[in-house]
């Protein structure tokens, strides 16, 4: 389902709150991969060391493992191996990205449930 508010209330409408909700994919993804360049974008104004290292990585952190060049997944540990809050953010994404390709909803609904638990935790403790 898609995550509008109009939809929600569409839904809870007709079908009622008992109704267990599924969002899409791709609106959940969307947000977490702006996130990722926000904090690249905000890690290289605010950490002068971090700044030539990210310079010209926009696209690296865009692509998904399977799409990136045969030189791009050694640059893409290199850069983890600097600890950036970048690095933390693009593997969030890719590490959620994975429980939607879970085929076991119960186990995918567990696994999402912890992995907001340690976005909160990595988010309060690392802020950029």
């Amino acid at each position: 389902m898609d995550m509008s508010p109009a939809y929600l209330a569409g839904a809870d409408q007709k079908i009622g709150s008992q109704a267990r909700v599924e969002f899409d994919k791709c609106p959940v993804i969307a947000p977490v991969s702006k996130a990722v360049d926000d904090t690249r974008r905000q890690e290289s104004r605010q950490e002068r060391s971090a700044r030539p290292v990210l310079q010209g990585t926009l696209w690296r952190w865009r692509k998904n493992p399977e799409n990136l060049t045969e030189k791009e997944p050694a640059e893409i540990q290199e850069l983890k191996g600097q600890h950036l809050a970048t690095a933390r953010a693009y593997q969030m994404r890719l590490v959620l990205q994975n429980i939607y390709r879970l085929p076991d909803e119960t186990n995918a609904r567990e696994k999402r449930r912890a992995w907001c638990r340690w976005v909160k935790r990595v988010a309060w403790k690392y802020p950029v």
